[in-house]
């Protein structure tokens, strides 16, 4: 297990090296004896072996604490999430028709991000010009994602008759390990529900947001879909978002059966992908002197999109100019914002729904 950031409870740890707490150990005996032991005396050779031996016993004493934290938890059925790897479509164009088998394990390469793809399963044609390949990354990380349509794909184990390769269905799916600061957020949440069984509308949202392809979650009370909030007796809706994707169908149904077998029998239990609405913006800036308009609108857009990320946004927060304006005029450079004339109005949101950008159209004078 890796160690856990524990800076969050203001634990000191104290890693001397066995150099250091000999240093300490032999400025206490000058002290104490009125003497420096000599190079090679007994003394010496003492005091060295006891500082090797008391860095040790420091080092595994520090690392104790975030073992026993991270065990705890995972008693608790919240493991670290390890990575996933991206899975994609190959197509290799081969020099004639042919009869042929790729067996899962074959090995591509994708030079560009330097990836190794790994054919998922045994796929055989006959009588063929092509064979499309399932693959997937070899090594975990958001990275395979990058892979595109129409990449070529050179190959790294012998298949015979192959002219060309290239990638047919980008590759998708690919998430990094999951880091302290995440994985200490995401496991906090089983404690919000102390109890085994679902009853109200946070422990729905809790028990979501213990699964690492969840990224956001809320619940509506008394609702079902296509009928009135507050209105809908023994019916919860659960709206998710997953980490920068929409959550699929499967996954949404895994959480709902799961969910469903420690809640009320009574309960109608709805579970329900997050409506996220895409909103264009364009605004007018003037730049203070010195300042480049081109970095400037950079600067501006990429804030635009940060902010207004489903990753981020509070969900049924309503999109406002004035938030935008306000946005504009804290960017390094900005002198003050003429206008923002989309949104023209305020957009309202409703509980279930996030924002995204869509078109950004800066003019920056």
């Amino acid at each position: 297990m890796k160690d856990l950031d524990l800076s969050a409870i203001n634990l000191v740890v104290d890693d001397r090296d066995p150099q250091a707490i000999f240093d300490a150990s032999l400025a206490r005996w000058a002290e104490t004896v009125l003497a420096q032991p000599r190079n090679g005396s007994v003394e010496a050779i003492l005091l060295e072996a006891i500082a090797t031996a008391t860095a040790d016993g420091i080092y595994a004493a520090n690392r104790f604490i975030t073992k026993a934290v991270e065990g705890i938890l995972f008693l608790y059925g919240v493991p670290r999430f390890a990575g996933a790897s991206a899975s994609g479509v190959v197509t290799l164009t081969l020099d004639g028709s042919r009869t042929l088998t790729v067996t899962a394990g074959q090995r591509l390469f994708e030079p560009s991000t330097g990836l190794v793809l790994l054919v998922t399963a045994d796929t055989t044609i006959a009588a063929a010009s092509s064979i499309a390949l399932p693959c997937r990354t070899e090594s975990t990380g958001g990275a395979g994602n990058s892979i595109t349509a129409t990449t070529v794909i050179d190959l790294l184990d012998a298949i015979p008759y192959v002219a060309s390769a290239a990638v047919t269905t980008g590759f998708t799916g690919g998430a990094d390990a999951e880091s302290d600061t995440s994985y200490i957020d995401r496991a906090t949440t089983v404690l919000a529900r102390v109890t085994s069984s679902l009853v109200l509308p946070a422990h729905f949202v809790a028990y979501c947001l213990e699964d690492p392809r969840v990224g956001r979650a809320t619940a509506i009370d008394l609702y079902e879909p296509g009928g009135t909030v507050g209105s809908d007796i023994g019916h919860l809706t659960v709206y998710l978002y997953g980490k920068g994707a929409t959550l699929s169908l499967e996954i949404r149904d895994e959480l709902r059966a799961a969910m469903g077998a420690i809640s009320a029998a009574m309960l109608a239990l709805h579970v329900q992908p997050a409506d996220v609405v895409t909103q264009a913006v364009t605004y007018d800036c003037h730049v203070l002197a010195g300042y480049s308009t081109t970095d400037v609108r950079n600067t501006v857009n990429a804030a635009i999109t940060a902010w207004m990320s489903p990753d981020a946004w509070a969900w049924g927060d309503d999109i406002r100019q004035t938030d935008i304006i306000a946005l504009i005029a804290a960017i390094p450079g900005v002198d003050y914002v003429d206008s923002v004339t989309v949104p023209a109005t305020t957009t309202a949101l409703t509980a279930s729904q996030l924002a995204t950008v869509g078109t950004i159209v800066g003019t920056v004078v």
